[in-house]
């Protein structure tokens, strides 16, 4: 989701728990995969679990990817 690249906030999830997939897991081809993730509910414990996670995947939007620092 933009501004972040698929690999990176799949990543950031992860890093927090949550685990989605990147759009280019699902692309065929040469086509260019969308900057985006594929969010999968499968079998929560419980709904709580599945309202933290979207909390979770919210805020990492809201906030967006962490700025890139260049080594020159």
């Amino acid at each position: 989701p933009e501004p972040w690249q698929s690999e990176a906030f799949a990543r950031a999830a992860r890093e927090r728990g949550v685990v989605v997939s990147p759009a280019e897991a699902f692309t065929a081809g040469p086509a260019t995969a969308p900057p985006a993730v594929r969010v999968s509910l499968s079998s929560p414990l419980a709904r709580e679990d599945v309202e933290i996670g979207l909390r979770t995947l919210a805020e990492l939007l809201a906030r967006g990817p962490a700025p890139q620092t260049a080594i020159v």
